[in-house]
């Protein structure tokens, strides 16, 4: 027989008081639970008595077997959370079932990149009813494609060299780079005489456009800018962000003024909403009948015209860009399309 020196301890979970006590009382009970004995036990009539005692004897192996379940995941538990310590119950669970209950396995698929997300989508999407995602049509589709042409062959004719050459050699400069390059050249200057033109050296236009708004389009500054002194959130949304974007959407709803949207949720800027709310839709976490999903997924928004199908129902196209002597002959005479702009992008 092995000895008590030979046992590896490794091996097994310590039990802690309440758990050995539970153990303890599922055996006294067995102990207590009289047994049925039957010399020819597919002649005779089972009694009411020996009913009674069948039945108290499966559920105590009922108790038995899940208290054995739970002993051998608090094991495992164990195992994987000295690689992983910030795994919950629920992600490990999840984990062990995709891999069988082979613990080994189950930490090697953790390593693989991006599975934790995968496994945490699985597990929301489980506890969050799916909606109903209305899917693009074959015309959609194909009107869809053919905008994406048209728009490639406009920007071909209407980009000018100093524009590729500049998108070529120049990468996207990140807001915080942005406003702090723009602070540098305040604090050189002691905020008089600032050249902007150099201090916004390498900004998009529809940047400056928008940082110029702070005063008169609301709307336009906050889908690209927090408040002044406010620092930009980025990355994975918090459970707080997320109470106050349902918070924010039960409110105004999602109008497409992703700017004034943005203003209650401290760190976040207009087209993170837009984005979010684009996310919550393509995994049918939101039910909008504005937007298609295409094969892959992806949400396109349908903007309501004036005209109307057969049907006398308003037909709903996709957005087209405008032709760039309309955009110019509306600036001219004092018009702007930084609030539509913002709007459309977030379709």
């Amino acid at each position: 027989a092995r000895g008590d020196g030979d046992w590896d301890s490794s091996q097994f979970v310590q039990l802690d008081r309440e758990t050995s006590d539970h153990v303890k009382s599922l055996i006294q009970q067995s102990d207590a639970i009289k047994r049925v004995r039957k010399e020819r036990i597919f002649e005779d009539d089972v009694t009411e008595e020996e009913m009674v005692i069948i039945q108290q004897r499966v559920a105590l192996q009922q108790q038995q077997f899940a208290e054995f379940e739970r002993r051998e995941f608090a094991h495992k538990a164990q195992r994987i959370r000295q690689m992983y310590s910030y795994l919950d119950d629920d992600e490990i669970r999840e984990a062990l079932k995709e891999g069988h209950n082979d613990v080994d396995e189950t930490i090697y698929q953790f390593s693989t990149p991006g599975y934790l997300t995968r496994l945490r989508r699985a597990i929301a999407q489980r506890h969050t009813p799916l909606t109903a995602a209305p899917q693009m049509t074959d015309v959609q589709r194909a009107k869809y494609e053919e905008m994406l042409k048209k728009r490639t062959r406009v920007q071909k004719k209407t980009t000018t060299s100093d524009a590729r050459d500049k998108y070529r050699t120049v990468g996207r400069l990140p807001l915080d780079e942005a406003l702090a390059q723009l602070q540098r050249a305040a604090a050189a200057k002691n905020g008089a005489g600032i050249d902007l033109a150099r201090a916004m050296k390498g900004w998009s236009e529809a940047r400056i456009k928008a940082f110029k708004a702070i005063k008169t389009k609301p709307n336009t500054y906050y889908y690209r800018f927090n408040a002044p002194g406010e620092e930009q959130r980025t990355g994975q949304w918090t459970p707080e962000e997320q109470r106050l974007f349902h918070a924010r959407l039960g409110e105004i709803g999602a109008n497409g003024q992703w700017g004034i949207f943005s203003m209650t949720i401290p760190g976040r800027v207009g087209y993170q909403c837009s984005n979010y709310y684009r996310y919550l839709v393509e995994n049918r976490l939101i039910h909008d009948p504005n937007y298609v999903l295409d094969e892959k997924g992806k949400a396109h928004y349908l903007f309501t015209t004036k005209k109307k199908n057969p049907d006398g129902s308003a037909m709903r196209v996709f957005r087209k860009h405008r032709k760039p002597h309309v955009r110019m002959s509306r600036e001219k005479y004092g018009y702007s399309d930084s609030d539509s702009d913002d709007a459309s992008q977030s379709a």
